[in-house]
C-alpha cells in the first residue's frame, strides 16, 4: 500500500467534482510493479465509472496489478453494469478502497464480492478526505434530500451591504473566483427574490474550465418575479426554477422555460422544508445558497444547513445590512457550532468553512 497512489486517485476524483451528479466523483488508479499504468475518474452520469475508465486506460496491465479507488466499487446494475465484475475479469490482485459506499445497494457488498473472487481488499485509506469530497452524495443517499451549503461574503462587522444597499464587491477577486469554483461543484444554486431584483445575478460558473452551470433557483412569493432579468431571459439554457411559497401545491413550466414549484406552504420556513423534499425527489442532490440573508437564516433556523462558507473581508462598514441575524437569537451556551473547520486566505480575505451537526 502506497498512500501516494490513493492521493493520485483523490486528485482524479476532484478533477470531475460537480460533473458527475447524481453519481459521486470517484477516482481510480491502476498500479503495477510500483508504477501507475492507468488512472481515471468518473464520467458523466450514464457513462463509465472511474474503475472502468482506469481499466480501459491500463488494458492488459491490469492482470496481477493493484487498484486504488476512492469509493467502494459498485456491485449492482444501474445505469451501467457492476464495476466489481469488470475488476474481477481484469485480474486484479489487490484493491485498496478509501471509503465504503453508503448506497444500500452496495454498502460493503462490493468489497465482499471482490473478496469472494479471491481478490485481496483493504479499506480506510485517506477515508476522511474521500468522505469530505463526496459529503453531498453521502448526505443525499442517506436522507433523500439535497445537501445544503450556504455562502456569505461579510465584513468583519457582519455586514453584507453598506448603508446604501451596495454589496458588490465586499470580497476580492480571488474570493470571487473561489465562489465560482463552489458553484461548479454543487448541483444547484439559489437566491431569494430580493437578491434577484437587487443584483440581477447570472448564477453561472465563470472562469472554471469544463464546469457545468448549476440549476438556478429563486425563492419567491410571486411566480412572475424577475421579468427581463438574466434569470428569466436565459431559462432555456439551464434548468431554472422559482420556488413559490403558496398554500396550493403544484408544478408547471412557464412560457419562458422557468419551472414553478409551488410548495403548498405559505409560511417561508415550512416552504423551504417542503422544497427540500421536492428537490430530493427531482434528484437535485446539493444546493449552494448565495443569499440573501433571509434565505440563509431560514436554512440555519430550520437546521437544514450542512456546510457554511463564510468569506470575511478585512473591512468594517459600521452600519448597513447584517449578514446573519437569527429571528430567535441563541445564547452563549447554545450557539450554532461549526465543526471540522477549514480556513483559507485569499489575499487578505479569510474563508472559514465548517459543517453543522
Amino acid at each position: 500500500m502506497n498512500m501516494e497512489f490513493m492521493k493520485k486517485a483523490l486528485d482524479c476524483a476532484r478533477s470531475v467534482k460537480g460533473k458527475t451528479a447524481p453519481n459521486p466523483a470517484v477516482g481510480a488508479v491502476v498500479v503495477r510493479d510500483g508504477k501507475i499504468v492507468g488512472s481515471a475518474a468518473t464520467s458523466a452520469v450514464g457513462k463509465n465509472h472511474a474503475e472502468i475508465n482506469a481499466i480501459n486506460n491500463a488494458g492488459e496491465l491490469c492482470n496481477g496489478a493493484d487498484l486504488y479507488v476512492t469509493l467502494e466499487p459498485c456491485c449492482h446494475h444501474g445505469r451501467t453494469p457492476p464495476c466489481t465484475d469488470a475488476i474481477i475479469r481484469a485480474g486484479f490482485k489487490r484493491v485498496f478502497v478509501a471509503c465504503l459506499d453508503p448506497n444500500p445497494l452496495v454498502s460493503g457488498q462490493g468489497i465482499a464480492k471482490l473478496q469472494a473472487a479471491g481478490i485481496e481488499v483493504a479499506t480506510g485509506f485517506l477515508e476522511k478526505e474521500a468522505i469530505r469530497l463526496n459529503e453531498d452524495f453521502f448526505w443525499y443517499i442517506k436522507n433523500k434530500k439535497p445537501f445544503v451549503a450556504a455562502k456569505l461574503a461579510l465584513t468583519l462587522d457582519n455586514k453584507i451591504a453598506d448603508i446604501h444597499g451596495k454589496s458588490q464587491w465586499i470580497t476580492n477577486e480571488k474570493s470571487l473566483f473561489y465562489t465560482h469554483y463552489l458553484r461548479s461543484i454543487y448541483t444547484s444554486i439559489a437566491v431569494g427574490k430580493n437578491t434577484l431584483l437587487a443584483d440581477d445575478p447570472k448564477l453561472t460558473v465563470r472562469g472554471i474550465e469544463g464546469a457545468i452551470n448549476p440549476v438556478r433557483i429563486v425563492f419567491s412569493s410571486d411566480e412572475n418575479i424577475g421579468q427581463n432579468t438574466f434569470f428569466r431571459n436565459n431559462a432555456k439554457d439551464t434548468r431554472t426554477i422559482i420556488v413559490l411559497n403558496s398554500k396550493e401545491k403544484y408544478k408547471k413550466t412557464a412560457d419562458d422555460g422557468v419551472e414553478i414549484w409551488a410548495t403548498g406552504e405559505s409560511d417561508y420556513k415550512n416552504s423551504f422544508l417542503s422544497f427540500l423534499e421536492i428537490a430530493g425527489s427531482e434528484q437535485i442532490d446539493s444546493i449552494l445558497l448565495e443569499g440573501g440573508s433571509k434565505l440563509i437564516t431560514t436554512a440555519l433556523e430550520t437546521q437544514s444547513t450542512n456546510r457554511l462558507f463564510l468569506f470575511y473581508a478585512p473591512k468594517i462598514f459600521g452600519g448597513g445590512k447584517d449578514g446573519l441575524c437569527l429571528e430567535n437569537p441563541l445564547s452563549a451556551g447554545n450557539p450554532v457550532k461549526l465543526q471540522e473547520i477549514e480556513t483559507q486566505n485569499f489575499d487578505g480575505d479569510i474563508l472559514i468553512s465548517g459543517i453543522l451537526k
